[in-house]
């Protein structure tokens, strides 16, 4: 391989190490994963990396559990509940030419909602009950 080529992909590596978690399911680098509680309910849990930060977490949560819903053949899905975490690691500092050089502080952002799917003759009881085709739609252009 030429030399040149090797360094590009090496950078392209090193570049996309870097990256925030993609809207995805879960793996090593983050992304989201659910678990259905019953017919109707379902958690869904959002885990981003270091550079990803808590609002594109809590966005990508809400867009997994609008298309959820959809993808369920319901119309709207009601918050029932959600808990939001963020944990820090520091890596370890260094001596270098007599100095001391501190670590580097990292936050991953985790966040889930507990909700429920609801049909469109349901969704008046239930005031504060996302229209989900509309919450993809507005959410759809910030997910990249």
């Amino acid at each position: 391989m030429p030399p040149r080529l090797v360094l590009a992909l090496a950078c392209a590596v090193a570049l996309s190490a870097c990256a925030r978690t993609p809207y995805q399911p879960m793996d090593y680098n983050g992304g989201f994963t659910e678990t259905r509680l019953d017919a109707r309910t379902i958690q869904v849990l959002v885990k981003g990396n270091a550079m990803t930060a808590r609002e594109r977490v809590d966005l990508y949560v809400m867009y997994r559990c609008a298309e959820l819903t959809v993808m369920n053949g319901f119309e709207y899905f009601y918050v029932l509940g959600g808990d939001a975490e963020a944990r820090g690691y520091t890596t370890p500092g260094h001596f270098s030419n007599g100095r001391y050089h501190g670590g580097t502080t990292y936050i991953k952002h985790e966040s889930s909602k507990i909700f429920w799917m609801l049909t469109a003759g349901e969704a008046p009881r239930y005031p504060g009950a996302y229209p989900a085709r509309q919450t993809m739609a507005e959410l759809y252009p910030h997910l990249f």
